[in-house]
């Protein structure tokens, strides 16, 4: 027995699809004004800059955090379905798509963009709470050097990375759903 095909006019797939436009508008504007803040609020930056006038670790992990939040909510949430292919076939176990304007090559930069903005996202709220246990347990003497640099900024972008890239080469990110080594993922939508 095949699932129930939900057609454009079911309100709820409609409403599904524009309610993450309206909270990921809401979480861009809100990144944007955390990268306001740490830039543009002189008062702000002197007194979080240290004595040469550069931004401290924990602002710079925070403007990472915030490009990977950029990247999902704007990619995932406020574009959703539009970058959705228009023709998806009838075999799609959920029907049709509302508002899908796009095409197979879009979905995949939407799901390249999204998954890249998660992972910057999760790896680089690691490296703010390492670095803050660092800050309270060693009075944040250790966030300076060279490798801690690497590990608090260079890692994440490196890690984030890997994971959509090494997907792109196996073909793995679609609308449709990807098999990865016997596991199957479902797409974006």
């Amino acid at each position: 027995m095949s699932p129930p095909t939900l057609t454009f006019s079911d309100p709820i797939r409609v409403a599904l699809a524009i309610i993450p436009k309206f909270s990921g508008g809401a979480s861009c504007i809100g990144s944007v004004f955390i990268l306001r803040n740490i830039y543009h609020n002189k008062w702000k930056v002197k007194a979080s800059c240290q004595g040469d006038g550069r931004l401290p670790m924990i602002s710079k992990i925070m403007i990472n955090l915030c490009i990977g939040d950029l990247l999902t909510s704007f990619f995932a949430d406020f574009l959703s379905t539009w970058m959705a292919p228009e023709d998806v076939p009838a075999s799609y176990p959920f029907g049709s798509i509302p508002f899908a304007a796009g095409s197979p090559e879009s979905c995949k930069a939407q799901g390249f963009l999204y998954m890249l903005g998660l992972s910057i996202a999760w790896w680089s709220n690691a490296a703010l709470a390492v670095a803050y246990w660092v800050t309270v347990s060693r009075d944040g003497k250790h966030l300076d050097c060279m490798l801690s640099k690497f590990f608090y900024l260079g890692f994440p972008w490196i890690i984030s990375l890997i994971t959509p890239i090494s997907f792109l080469l196996v073909d793995g990110q679609s609308f449709y759903g990807y098999e990865f080594k016997g596991y199957h993922f479902n797409g974006l939508w």
